[in-house]
This record gives C-alpha cells, structure tokens and sequence, in this order.
C-alpha cells in the first residue's frame, strides 16, 4: 500500500505542474503568451485574509487585502511556469468572489 501512495503521490505532483509544451508556449514571444492568457482566480475570505487561489493548484496567495492576495498569486503563478517574477504585475486576472469574500468587500467599503 505504501508503494501505491508513494506512486499516486508522485503522479499528482506531477499533474500539477505545466507539461513541456504548455511551458514553451507561455515563454514565446518573450513571455507575451503568458501575460495574454486570462488566468482565473477564485476568492475566498477567512480569519482577516482573503486567499486568491487557482483551481488547478492547491497553494493561495494569502494578504489582508484583495490586492495582496492577488498579487501574491500571480507571484506564484510565475515561480510556477519559470517566469520572472517582476511579471506578476502584468499577468491578466480575472477573479471570482465566493459569498465571504464578497460580504468583506462590503462591509469594507
């Protein structure tokens, strides 16, 4: 059983991280593709924290405002795929608020 575990644990390591091929796309054109695609974040709020996550990863990007989570995400989305990191502020995001998260940005206001 151990054996399996250490198998299925490899393999969805693995799933989460960009084929070859998806990596060379997003670096052509000077990382253009990259900045171009449309990323889409889910937002969620707990504890004093938003937390901006995408689905295909398991990690958020934590920050007591929206912005920082978001910011942090894309931060993360560039160590992900190899990018720089001075990227981020480029990436294209699109976010969906879940009910917590929309309720704090309320009664921010």
């Amino acid at each position: 059983m151990v054996a399996l575990e250490l198998w299925l644990a490899f393999r969805e390591e693995e799933a989460r991280r960009p084929s070859p091929v998806i990596l060379n796309i997003a670096r052509s054109d000077g990382w253009g593709i990259f900045k171009a695609h449309q990323f889409r974040l889910y937002v969620s709020w707990s504890d004093g924290y938003f937390a901006a996550s995408l689905p295909a990863l398991t990690e958020a990007g934590f920050g007591r405002t929206l912005a920082e989570a978001v910011n942090h995400a894309a931060e993360m989305l560039c160590l992900l795929f190899g990018a720089p990191v001075d990227l981020a502020s480029e990436l294209t995001m699109e976010l969906e608020l879940d009910a917590s998260a929309t309720r704090q940005l309320r009664s921010a206001g």
